[in-house]
This record gives structure tokens, sequence and C-alpha cells, in this order.
């Protein structure tokens, strides 16, 4: 019985993840700009459906590309790299299964999705295909970790905590640059997962309601944006151990600006951070205050239309 058992440690310890997850054959996407035509690319399939799809098979050498670029012939170079399920062997099996996978082409990976423009007669490689003029999205957003600076009783307070949904649209108004219109909800809830929560003694709360309108672009894989914020912030202290204890609460309408900056990590999302200083306050009359909504969020693009390169 004691040998089975060491056996079946030993087998799980031996399996290795590209070898048992990755196929032989990997399915990837290049697109080009409309200077660029992809010829047969080698070692691979072309998909009959989708003209920028081929099946390529891995290997450690580098992904020989044909094109046509103003009727002339040139070639491009992919490089490969070790897949996400080779290094998930230092995960599931404490590195041994890198071993198994060593000298296995099924380790390497290729780049899912590759764009290539052209400009001043090179060729660039990018991970994704530009936004183009007339792209609406519908984006929904969560605001996962939530800090904030809000006004209280006599002075400002800082609070943290999760939770939080936004959505809002975003229009393409030339390729990569978009202007954005969001409304979100973020709070300070206790806990990183959604839960009943008792607490006893002092609490205080804090949360906001809030719009916001940004002009954003991309640099690369980022986006960066800036615009104007309105929000309604609210306070709150209760104390549920001492029956003497008088719950206070504050809210203010607050004005300012909007900061983001997000990194494009898939082809609908991405992980990013808004800023929202506010300078300006209004609860019995209008101030001067400094405010603030810090956020890190993961962002979800739903395209509700597709702009063209049509002009």
């Amino acid at each position: 019985m004691n040998k089975i058992f060491t056996l079946l440690i030993f087998g799980l310890l031996l399996s290795s993840c590209a070898s048992i997850f990755n196929n032989i054959v990997q399915k990837v996407a290049i697109n080009t700009d409309k200077r660029i035509e992809v010829v047969p690319v080698d070692s691979s399939i072309r998909v009959l459906d989708y003209n920028e799809f081929f099946y390529i098979v891995r290997s450690r050498n580098p992904l020989k590309v044909n094109l046509k670029i103003d009727g002339k012939d040139s070639t491009i170079l992919l490089k490969s790299h070790n897949s996400v399920a080779f290094w998930a062997n230092i995960d599931f099996n404490y590195g041994v299964g890198m071993l198994v996978d060593l000298k296995n082409p099924k380790r390497f990976a290729y780049p899912k999705r590759t764009y290539l423009n052209i400009k001043d007669a090179k060729v660039y490689e990018n991970r994704f295909a530009p936004t183009l003029k007339g792209t609406i999205n519908w984006n929904i957003t969560l605001p996962y970790l939530n800090s904030f600076n809000i006004k209280t009783t006599g002075r400002n307070t800082n609070l943290a905590g999760f939770w939080g949904i936004e959505t809002g649209l975003d229009y393409y108004y030339k390729d990569n640059r978009f202007l954005s219109f969001n409304a979100g909800a973020a709070t300070n809830f206790l806990v990183p997962v959604p839960a009943a929560v008792d607490i006893y003694g002092e609490n205080q709360t804090s949360s906001g309601l809030y719009l916001n309108l940004r002009n954003n672009f991309y640099v690369g894989r980022f986006t960066l944006g800036y615009g104007l914020s309105y929000s309604k912030l609210y306070w709150q202290i209760t104390n549920n151990s001492d029956s003497t204890f008088i719950p206070k609460s504050r809210s203010n309408s607050a004005f300012g600006v909007s900061l983001n900056s997000s990194y494009r990590f898939g082809e609908s999302f991405r992980l990013g951070i808004l800023y929202q200083p506010y300078f300006f306050s209004s609860e019995k009359k209008f101030t001067t205050d400094y405010q603030y909504q810090i956020s890190i969020e993961l962002i979800w693009e739903i395209p509700l239309r597709y702009g063209s390169t049509e002009k």
C-alpha cells in the first residue's frame, strides 16, 4: 500500500503543467494596418473564417511571418517565450514539472495577439490594434480598494476599505482617444469579500456617489485620462458598545478633477487607479476644502459599436 501511495505522489510531482494544459498547436492572431498583408506563416494553418487567426506549432525558435508591404516582400520574427503553464509548475509541483517540460516544445508560447503597423518604412509590433474612431464601449468597473479623505466634525478623516460599482460609456472621437462619462459609488466596507460583518465598538464609515467626465488617450498599453468630477461624500460614526454615545453623520457635495490611469491586460479588461481630488465643497455654504477619493479598479469594456477605418 505504501508503495502505491509513493508511486502516486511521485507521479503527481513529475506531472508537468505545460505537457498537460498546452496543446502542441497554439492559436494566435496577427492583425495589420491596411498597407501590410500577412502571407502564409511558417508552421501554421490559417483559420478560414477569420483571416487574422493562425494555428502555430509551438517551438523554441522565433516565428517567421512573411509580409507584403506595398507589394514588396518582407519578413519579421515573433519571439517565443515560456508559457504561463510552464511557470505554473512552481506553484503546482514546486518546480519539479519544469524539469519534465525542459525539452518539451509545449513549454513555449508565441504572443497570442500581435498588431503590425508601418511607420517611416519600419514595421512595429504592438499587442493590440488601435481602437478606431467612432467606437462606443460600455464599461462596467469594480472600484475594489478605496481610500477617502473626507470632512467630518471639525477636521478631515482618512478611511479606507473595499467595494463599489461604476458604469459608463466611452466614445472614441479619434483613434485611441476617447471621451468617457461615468457614474459610480464607492465604500470603505471592512472586508475584501462580500460577507455579513458584526462590528462591536466604535465604527466609522465613508462612501461616495460620483460622476466624472474625462478625456482619455492611449500610451502603449496604458490609458491616461483627465477631466472633472462631482461627488456626494458621506461620513458616519457609531458605537454600539456605549449606550450613551450619540451617532454623528455628515455629508457634503464636492467638486474637483478626475484623473485615471489604467493598464490593458486583455482584449476587454484593464486594471487602473482613479484619483479624484476635490477642492470645493457645498454643505450649508460653498467653501474651499481639500478632500479626495482614490480607488484601484478593474474595468471591463463591452463594445456597443465598432469604429471604421473608412473616412
